[in-house]
């Protein structure tokens, strides 16, 4: 009887007062061990010069800054606060539209930004 009434007493303090444990990720370090998982990704650490990318090491996979000039990478990981990403594309002056000729063949019609883009005859 006594373990109904603490359980019942116990359930809305937990609710009220819940332990959700919470933690930001570590941000990495150089020369730090990284995931097997994170092979090849690359972080630029908050006011560090250099980026870091997760490679292969004598002591196994670790965060090591980049030095040399490397091919762009596609995989990054963020840790900090939120990036935002300003893109550039210059203004589109020129359109096109393609015909069919007679026999198959397509030709590309080109159009001014003036123009609006709609089927050309052939």
């Amino acid at each position: 009887m006594h373990r109904i009434a603490l359980a019942a007493a116990a359930l809305p303090t937990a609710l009220l007062f819940g332990a959700t444990a919470w933690a930001d990720p570590i941000t990495p370090q150089s020369d730090t061990p990284c995931a097997p998982d994170l092979s090849g990704v690359m972080t630029w650490p908050q006011n560090d010069a250099l980026p870091l990318v997760c490679a292969d090491a004598p002591g196994g996979r670790q965060w090591q800054r980049v030095t040399t000039p490397q091919p762009p990478n596609d995989r990054w990981l963020s840790t900090g606060p939120a990036v935002t990403l300003h893109v550039y594309s210059p203004p589109l002056w020129r359109m096109g539209a393609y015909v069919v000729e007679e026999g198959g063949a397509l030709r590309r019609q080109s159009l001014s930004y003036a123009e609006e883009l709609r089927p050309l005859a052939a």
